[in-house]
């Protein structure tokens, strides 16, 4: 196979990967099999749309005072035309102000102010160690109330026990009472009639008798039957008035039953009690490590800005890392601690108090406003002009095919280095006037992942469009 092209444009799919106009991994349809000591690759031609804005994320500066925290500024993300629009931004809505020397007056009140708040901050210090030994006097008066109301619950518990003893020895000791039994039901006698009375005597006597009288009949050998029984049943037996006498398993389930009715009371006041008194000391660990940790970071703090304001090597990453700790103010203007114009078309910055230690720029906010370096320590005017490109000025390209090579303090897989033209809104088509051919990585090339990044290596936030990467295999001959 000798020399060819491949067109990878931004726009096709990948099931593995979300492309975008600035990213985007294109799968070939056939593995591309080469020798990669005899052949190279360049760019030629890049296509990209103009839909990038000079500031495409949010910019930040930070202002470091003697006395105070730092505030944070923020810049917002906008299309800025001019330098008059960066203007207007940075100094938020002006307002008239009279532009004159600080007299001795207002250096005395700043100074009478610093003394306030110092006072103000012993005052409430000396407040808090009052509370913090308040609460303690009462942790103690509340520890020895519990005390005393465990010591009651628990001769509650023996009262308790002696007394159910003495009833279980009680009605074990004393014998039950005979039970009377019922009498017995009489049955009502039969209903006799009585004999007719004789007759009264006649005045004549009577002949006397000629047949003697029959015997009388023997007696019957069957027995009577018995009476009927009477209709109302007796009454049972009185019930007995004490009971009978308790076993081992009732005895002890009746005595854990009254002793923790008479405990479970004391117990939960005493453990809500414990359960406060364990919360108030937890507060005031916290409170006490709070303070010790705002006082090394305040120290920590002071001594990161001394450093920058010495030079010391590292002095800004220190002040980085000690910064993201504070919970620090954010505004959307520095409008009252600065105040931005212009000379020569190049950006002034300038110092409303004498108060402000220096100015801390992000990297991306110092480069679009002019300054090479970070920290800005008095009112002056930046180096360089205004860069309405933002941190798009240049587009770096690169590409997974290709060997490594120095850039820089580092390696990477960079093809080309693409300036940037025309005008927003625009489609922008840059050919290669010479293409720089570099060795491929691989003999066998799959798929090409491709990146359009910035100067910081952050990908370009195209609001719309694609782009289109033309790559030349070139072999050598």
């Amino acid at each position: 196979m000798d020399d060819f092209y491949i067109t990878l444009p931004s726009s096709v799919k990948s099931d593995q990967f979300d492309n975008t106009s600035s990213r985007w991994v294109t799968r070939l349809p056939q593995v591309l099999y080469l020798e990669k000591e005899k052949y190279l690759v360049a760019a030629t031609d890049v296509i990209y749309p103009y839909s990038f804005v000079n500031v495409s994320k949010e910019l930040n500066y930070w202002v470091h005072f003697n006395d105070r925290e730092p505030v944070h500024v923020t810049f917002p993300t906008a299309q800025y035309s001019n330098i008059d629009d960066v203007l207007n931004v940075l100094n938020g809505k002006p307002r008239a102000t009279r532009k004159r020397k600080r007299d001795t007056q207002a250096i005395l009140d700043d100074h009478m102010t610093v003394l306030k708040e110092g006072a103000k901050s012993a005052k409430k210090e000396a407040e808090l160690k009052a509370n913090f030994l308040k609460d303690s006097v009462t942790i103690g008066r509340e520890a020895a109330a519990a005390a005393k109301v465990a010591k009651e619950a628990g001769q509650a518990a023996i009262t308790a026990n002696v007394n159910i003893q003495k009833e279980a020895a009680q009605a074990a000791t004393t014998p039950a009472p005979p039970v009377t039994p019922a009498p017995p039901v009489t049955p009502a006698p039969p209903p006799t009639t009585p004999a007719p009375p004789p007759p009264p005597p006649s005045s004549t006597p009577a002949p006397p008798p000629t047949t003697p009288a029959p015997p009388p009949p023997p007696p019957s050998s069957t027995p009577a039957p018995p009476p009927p029984p009477s209709s109302t049943p007796a009454p049972p037996p009185p019930p007995s008035s004490i009971s009978a006498p308790l076993t081992p398993g009732q005895y002890l389930t009746a005595h854990k039953q009254v002793l923790d009715g008479q405990i479970t009371p004391f117990v939960n006041v005493v453990e809500g009690r414990t359960q406060r008194m364990e919360d108030i000391a937890k507060l005031h660990g916290d409170i006490a490590k709070s303070q010790a940790e705002a006082v090394q970071l305040g120290k920590d703090y002071e001594a990161a800005c001394q450093a920058v304001l010495d030079g010391s090597e590292n002095a800004i990453k220190d002040l980085e890392k000690v910064r993201a700790k504070m919970n620090i103010k954010v505004v959307q203007h520095g409008n009252d601690y600065l105040h931005f114009d212009k000379k020569n078309d190049r950006i002034h910055i300038k110092f409303r108090s004498d108060d402000i230690l220096f100015i801390e720029f992000e990297q991306s906010c110092a480069y679009f406003l002019g300054f090479h370096d970070t920290i800005v320590k008095e009112s002056r005017v930046a180096p360089h002009n205004l860069d309405l490109f933002g941190n798009v000025s240049t587009l770096y390209l690169y590409c997974d095919i290709v060997d490594p090579i120095i850039v820089g303090d580092q390696k990477n897989q960079l093809l080309t280095v693409i300036p940037c033209k025309g005008k927003y809104g625009e489609m922008i088509h840059h050919t290669i006037p010479y293409p720089r051919y570099l060795p491929i990585r691989s003999n066998t090339v799959d798929s090409i992942k491709v990146e359009l990044l910035s100067e910081f290596a952050e990908p370009i936030h195209f609001h719309w469009g694609s782009s289109i990467l033309v790559l030349h295999f070139k072999k050598i001959r």
